[in-house]
């Protein structure tokens, strides 16, 4: 179907000139044939004729490639050819093409300056999407384009698909609602184009295959990594089944425009409608696997790697998919230790990787495992040459080994680490030195040695010698802020279960330390401050039955930091605790509901056992009041204590104790607060 400049270059296109990049390569190639009156519009078109042949660098269009070839292009197209097209190259199966950036260039005019920042912005969205899908355009289809998108989370559900200017699509939107109640689409997309305002809604659910595609490559598990570019899918899907498109010439044309690996369509010969959506994806990911997309070398899986991290750090992925992708890397960095060339890299990966596997096994619950990559990971850890950043690794698993209960274990890697850290041979600067001795005193200290104290009270005065060296020293390192705020907020920890009659000056003069330095600085350290607060007044609660005054008005763990969970719930137990020993039940109920509310949903074990005790304080402290409501909070206690297996069955953590606890409560004997198992536990 015939188009001729009015006919396209409408208000609609004015008005939102983010529509040409949907508009169809002949549509495109007439308008910079014929061009319009407007200098920034002309700009743009040539920004997109740029863009297309970028992305088709053998089957580009002879109309397009030869206006861009124009006098007025002459410099466009010099600085095109050396800084752009080569990253169209980069999109092999071993390469990755994220990391890459279009270079900021300068322009003698305004035109070529907006051409070049149109065509950047375009391009890069290729280089960084998570998937592209052909665009239909017309209908009856006449064209296809390829469209890129991006995965991100949605709160709702008619949100789930916005355009790049931020419009709702509210058909697309319900039909990837549909995936998600059955299982298959947990994220929401932004399609990196912009439909306009005015115009019609995009319909059709052929984008759902491409996005489900991207999702499980993103989860690691049927579906591998792959470089977007590499491939091109469309299909609805109807019913949990692959269902026929419109326009499959079209696409299967642009397809071959494009280059791409494997083109996946429901009448292609590996794919074809009725197939169940499963099946659909195994079949996909047979042909992908056949065309090398899964393949990666080191330094795609470097980049890979260290995007798993920090996902993992802001909690952004379910542990169960990151376990599938570190698995991947892995395999990647042992193969690569066989090269000579690659060996010491590939070797300091897969020790980071290892350590990583442990934090991954612990937080999901498999103690098993861990202890295996624990192993693993010791035996590699000399292969880290920066020495803080080996530091921190085993500072990770010795937190891991303390959340776990396994004490001793923790023990005798901090220890170890401090004797590390304090070697005359340390290949480090002045600074690295201070930093990795402050980190190896603080963990030490605030970790297994305080924890163990609880119970083996010889330990106490260790465990404060290194708290305060610690502090010295973070006060001594650069960019301190931080370290200082976190380390005087452990020192008043220790207050509060060895000295807890003198935590108000202890409070007091971290509190001080701590506002010297900007919020966003101490945020996170402030949260745990004011959690160690009432975690204070509770213990002076168990140690001289006495109730600090004025508790009611303390502040609480602010909600919107780091871990802000398990420290509001925790302090909301502290202050029920107080609540009910100054007669005030219907508070303290209201304090134990709502900290139970914000735990018994959580999965990590740790935080499980701690809603496991909130339930048992709730008995504990309300049986006096109610007996009705007190053994209710006793049943919740049990049906969680029951699934309390990862921890040790003896020291401070152990459910067996807390079990003892609430059998005897049961029977209604109140327990006093001596033998409490809450005096040895820390949360």
């Amino acid at each position: 179907m015939k188009r001729v400049p009015h006919q396209i270059l409408d208000e609609q296109i004015r008005q939102s000139s983010g529509s040409i990049a949907i508009l169809s390569d002949e549509s495109l190639a007439t308008l910079l044939a014929s061009p319009p009156t407007d200098p920034l519009l002309i700009a743009k078109l040539r920004g997109e004729g740029f863009v297309r042949c970028w992305l088709y660098p053998r089957h580009c269009p002879t109309a397009l490639t030869a206006s861009l070839r124009a006098k007025e292009n002459k410099l466009l197209n010099a600085r095109f050819k050396e800084h752009v097209l080569p990253l169209r190259r980069v999109n092999a199966p071993t390469e990755s093409t994220r990391k890459h950036e279009i270079p900021d260039m300068r322009f003698s005019t305004d035109a070529e300056q907006e051409a070049w920042r149109y065509m950047s912005r375009r391009i890069q969205d290729f280089l960084d999407c998570d998937g592209i899908f052909p665009l239909a355009i017309g209908n009856p289809a006449f064209a296809a384009v390829a469209v890129p998108f991006t995965l991100q989370p949605v709160e709702a559900e008619t949100e789930k698909i916005r355009d790049r200017s931020g419009r709702i699509l509210t058909e697309w939107s319900r039909l990837a609602a549909a995936m998600e109640n059955d299982g298959h689409l947990d994220l929401g997309a932004k399609i990196l184009v912009d439909f306009g305002a005015t115009q019609p809604e995009p319909e059709g659910g052929s984008l759902l295959l491409p996005l489900i595609l991207a999702g499980e490559s993103r989860k690691g598990r049927v579906i591998g990594e792959y470089a977007p570019l590499d491939l091109l899918a469309t299909g609805a899907i109807k019913y949990g089944r692959l269902a026929e498109i419109d326009g499959f010439k079209e696409k299967s044309a642009l397809a071959r425009r494009l280059g791409v690996r494997v083109f996946a369509a429901p009448t292609v010969p590996f794919l074809n409608s009725g197939l169940s959506l499963p099946e659909s994806l195994r079949r996909v990911a047979a042909e992908m696997e056949r065309h090398g997309l899964f393949e990666m070398d080191l330094r795609k899986a470097v980049n890979r790697f260290q995007e798993l991290e920090r996902e993992l750090s802001e909690g952004m992925l379910p542990l169960k998919e990151a376990e599938h992708r570190l698995r991947r890397y892995e395999k990647v960095f042992l193969h690569a230790t066989r090269a000579s060339r690659d060996r010491e890299e590939a070797m300091e990966q897969l020790a980071l990787a290892k350590y990583l596997h442990v934090a991954v096994a612990n937080h999901s619950g498999d103690p098993v495992r861990a202890r295996r990559y624990t192993a693993e990971a010791e035996r590699l850890g000399y292969e880290i040459a920066d020495p803080l950043k080996y530091v921190k690794k085993v500072a990770d698993q010795v937190v891991m080994h303390t959340d776990a209960g396994d004490l001793d274990q923790a023990e005798a890697l901090g220890r170890k680490l401090l004797q590390y850290a304090h070697r005359p041979d340390l290949q480090a600067d002045v600074s690295q030195r201070n930093r990795c001795r402050m980190i190896a005193c603080g963990l030490l200290g605030g970790q297994p040695l305080l924890q163990k104290s609880l119970f083996a009270p010889r330990l106490a005065r260790e465990s404060l010698a290194l708290l305060e060296q610690s502090l010295a020293l973070a006060n001594r390192c650069d960019d301190k802020g931080a370290d200082v705020c976190r380390d005087s907020v452990q020192v008043v920890l220790w207050h509060a279960f060895h000295a807890p009659e003198k935590m108000g000056a202890a409070y007091r003069h971290s509190l001080r330390q701590l506002q010297v330095y900007p919020k966003n600085t101490h945020s996170v350290s402030l949260a745990y401050l004011n959690r160690i607060r009432f975690l204070g007044a509770y213990r002076l609660l168990l140690k001289r039955n006495a109730v600090q005054k004025g508790f009611q008005n303390w502040e609480l763990p602010a909600e919107t930091v780091a871990h802000s969970v398990w420290l509001l719930a925790a302090a909301l137990k502290y202050r029920g605790a107080l609540y009910a020993a100054a007669d005030l039940p219907s508070k303290s109920q209201a304090d134990f509901e709502h900290s139970w509310q914000l735990l018994e949903r959580v999965s990590a074990p740790l935080l499980r056992l701690i809603a496991a005790t909130v339930a048992a304080q709730a008995a504990c402290s309300l049986g006096r009041f109610d007996r009705n409501a007190a053994s209710e909070w006793l049943d919740r206690a049990e049906r969680l204590l029951t699934r309390c297996w990862l921890f040790p069955q003896n020291g401070y953590i152990a459910p067996a104790e807390w079990k003892r606890a609430v059998q005897e409560l049961r029977s209604q004997k109140r327990l006093p607060p001596h033998v409490q198992p809450q005096r040895f536990f820390p949360y």
